[in-house]
């Protein structure tokens, strides 16, 4: 029964499993033993029936493990086949029984579902962020006629073929849009999913794959370039179908004129004009190719190897490794070595340890990295050639960037995530195996005849329910439970609603200061920005722009951006003249905290006026000119021009009041402009008599304690409010306070034993019952 269990199974999971059998039992009927060389069947389909223990090697050569049971098993298999073909309803119940002979094919399907449906969840909702922006850009101006270029013009070629002409596409027929943008991706990072599962199954087992699908379909990281308007999501399906072409063809014994070579040659131009890092699958091969080939000619000299390295399959090994060698040498000496590779990161580049990859594979998911990862190791090296050439074509890649790269992201070696994930699970693939096995077994020698019997077989009912055996159930069941352990739906879906751009880092929002702008704008404003290319896009207009590190050009002694084609600020004395001879608007994100220099930073925070909008992520707005003085206290951030420095008591100049805190201490949301401990007094007047609020935006901890207290006559005070615990706290907390003629003191101290306060982001007043802020006068009093 058990050998009967092996021959369904190869039935099932093997594409030319009928003519492989007839062969098998051809060469057997007519040799007690036999050699490989009598068979008509290439090594990687001999290997398999030989792993899967359906022929056995004996001293004198190979025999079948059954042959009557093998025949008793191809005789049923063709009842089933004639009587499904008697009749048209015949023909139909038989393609019904294929499409459903696997529940493994059902449950990726569902899986498949799964991850489109997530990957389309609000994908339009997230504004661009700078790097969809180029590739967008460079769809955009294709369908208007200036070909794949920047905002300039100028050339932007990378993954023209296959994103930006996609892209392009989809804007025509949907419209410029972040979903139609994104759209491109979305497909791929779905079908990354089915074609995971198709690897995992090729190399090791069903199992195996279905594990690998079930993570990728909801794991964040995946989730996250599935769903940006990059080329990371295709770079990964190329990458690891490539890989599973030369699997495939490596079974067939590297035949010229298999398809599957025919597809990997193909797919190489694409992965190449998708991310130049495809070219490394040629590295991975050669590499492979030149360790099989010298561990068979040692075999051969030694002895132990009765193939000789003049056999066809050996010949052919050879002449591919003679032609991938000579074709990287061409292409080194017509492009030269990558500059990935030579160069240097640019001075924007923040840079990043040796071990950085290492730590964002393993960092993924911990308890798989150590020990799994090196288990997983160690068992595919036991799945012979299959298994060691997908080791290598982890680690070569891995390697080359871990030691050979300065330039590091995570982005760059996201392609070998799926591979990275198939050497940590197949340890659970297999143990799954043995589960889906000893359940196969049980319930085989519970029914017996009764299921397997030829008669009950000719009923093609009788064959689904076969198909469909409790051992399958069982192992989905069990391959879902260990992925929703591991990354549950229902957090992945809260994790996108609270983060769109996923596991990046949270990117500047250009789309709200610009729409803001538009709605507040006067035509002879100027508009600077630290990011151009994003604010074109939302605004279509940017005069200067902020950030000194891009593609740069001398145009008359003035610095250009010439991927935006407009002058960058990058000295005090331009940044002056126009702030002082023009009205205009700053979009400001973290490029100008980080890359522009302190002088020009604190120049334009004094000769502006901050417009706050907490909807408006990493990005502040700045109007400065003349045209800055009649805004309203709806459109001003209230505390930093209403506070001022009195006496020794310092008020925030960047939208936060600190107790404590030194003059040069950086906070992600402005700076401090003063160093105070214990308390700071401040009077609120106005010049009508009525019930108002009083709300307060502040910050926290245990041993930074803060709160507010109110007084009519600065004698006694009553404590109104005080923030919740942690700096992650940012709320409006507000008390009504009636004013006594107008007037009410409010006072801001330290609780904590050091006299350090928490932080005061915000502090203004409103009439009650009303939205609008009615800003009163604040005075700072000693």
């Amino acid at each position: 029964m058990k050998y009967r269990n092996k021959l369904l199974k190869f039935d099932d999971e093997f594409d030319k499993s009928e003519n492989t059998l007839h062969e098998l039992v051809k060469v057997d009927t007519q040799n007690d033993r036999w050699e490989f060389q009598d068979l008509n069947l290439d090594s990687g389909t001999f290997g398999e029936v030989v792993e899967r223990g359906i022929v056995e090697k004996t001293d004198s050569g190979y025999t079948l493990g059954d042959t009557e049971a093998v025949k008793s098993f191809l005789r049923e298999e063709e009842e089933i086949e004639n009587s499904s073909n008697n009749s048209q309803q015949g023909t139909f119940k038989r393609n019904i029984c294929q499409y459903f002979s696997s529940p493994y094919s059902f449950a990726l399907l569902v899986f498949v579902i799964i991850s489109l449906i997530i990957r389309l969840y609000e994908l339009g909702a997230a504004p661009f962020w700078l790097d969809e922006a180029w590739q967008s850009w460079a769809a955009r101006n294709f369908i208007e006629g200036s070909g794949f270029s920047n905002p300039s013009g100028t050339p932007y070629d990378r993954s023209w073929l296959t994103i930006s002409l996609p892209i392009a596409f989809l804007f025509e027929i949907l419209g410029v849009s972040e979903f139609a943008a994104r759209l491109p991706s979305v497909l791929a990072g779905t079908i990354t999913v089915g074609l995971a599962y198709v690897f995992g199954k090729e190399v090791t087992d069903r199992p195996t794959g279905l594990l690998l699908a079930a993570i990728l379909a909801v794991d964040t990281w995946t989730l996250t370039w599935s769903r940006e308007a990059r080329m990371y999501a295709l770079f990964q399906l190329l990458f690891l179908l490539g890989l599973l072409l030369f699997v495939r063809w490596h079974q067939t014994g590297y035949k010229w004129q298999s398809w599957y070579l025919k597809c990997l040659i193909a797919i190489i131009p694409l992965g190449y004009i998708t991310h130049r890092g495809f070219l490394l699958i040629g590295v991975i091969l050669v590499v492979f190719l030149t360790m099989t080939v010298a561990w068979e000619t040692y075999l051969n000299y030694i002895g132990t190897q009765s193939q000789s390295l003049r056999d066809p399959i050996n010949g052919r090994k050879l002449m591919t490794l003679a032609g991938g060698i000579l074709s990287g040498i061409a292409f080194l000496s017509f492009y030269g070595i990558p500059n990935i590779l030579t160069g240097s990161p640019p001075q924007w580049y923040g840079g990043t340890t040796p071990g950085y990859y290492w730590d964002t594979l393993s960092g993924r998911y911990p308890l798989l990295a150590i020990p799994f990862f090196w288990i997983g190791v160690a068992y595919l090296l036991s799945k012979k050639q299959k298994g060691i050439f997908v080791i290598t074509g982890f680690f070569v890649p891995f390697l080359i960037q871990r030691y050979l790269t300065a330039w590091r992201a995570d982005r760059y070696i996201f392609y070998l995530y799926p591979v990275y994930l198939f050497i940590c699970l197949a340890p659970f693939g297999w143990f799954l195996t043995k589960i889906e096995d000893l359940v196969s077994d049980y319930f085989s020698n519970k029914q017996g005849s009764k299921t397997y019997g030829g008669e009950k077989l000719n009923n093609i009912q009788s064959y689904i329910d076969e198909s469909w055996n409790v051992s399958k159930f069982v192992i989905i069941i069990l391959v879902i439970m260990f992925s929703q352990i591991l990354v549950p739906i229902g957090g992945t879906i809260a994790f996108l609603e609270q983060n769109p751009h996923g596991v990046i880092d949270n990117r500047p929002d250009h789309q709200g200061p610009s729409e803001y702008i538009q709605r507040n704008s006067n035509p002879d404003d100027v508009i600077i920005s630290s990011t151009p290319a994003l604010t074109l896009w939302y605004l279509d207009e940017v005069d200067f722009s902020l950030f000194p590190y891009t593609d740069t050009e001398n145009r008359s002694g003035e610095t250009f951006d010439t991927r935006n084609n407009v002058p960058i600020l990058d000295s005090r004395q331009k940044t002056e003249e126009v702030l002082t001879e023009h009205s205009g608007w700053i979009i400001a994100d973290h490029r100008l905290r980080w890359y522009v220099n302190s002088s020009i930073q604190n120049q334009i925070k004094s000769e502006s006026i901050k417009v706050n909008s907490s909807d408006w992520n990493d990005v502040q707005l700045y109007r400065f000119g003349e045209a800055a003085m009649h805004l309203s206290p709806m459109q001003q951030n209230p505390p930093e021009n209403v506070i001022q420095k009195e006496g020794n008591v310092y008020g925030p100049r960047n939208n936060a009041l600190a107790l404590g805190r030194s003059e040069k201490t950086r906070f992600d949301w402005g700076e401090n402009t003063g160093e105070r401990s214990g308390s700071i007094v401040l009077r609120i007047s106005q010049d009508t008599e009525r019930e108002r609020v009083l709300e307060a935006l502040m910050y926290g901890t245990d041993d930074r304690k803060l709160n507010i207290s109110v007084s009519d006559n600065r004698s006694q005070w009553r404590e109104i409010l005080r923030p919740r615990s942690g700096w992650e706290c940012e709320e409006w907390s507000y008390h009504p306070e009636k004013f006594n003629n107008g007037t009410v003191y409010v006072k801001i101290e330290s609780s904590s034993k050091s006299g350090l306060g928490g932080i005061v982001k915000t502090l203004q007043t409103r009439a009650e019952n009303t939205d609008s802020n009615d800003i009163c006068s604040l005075r700072a009093q000693n």
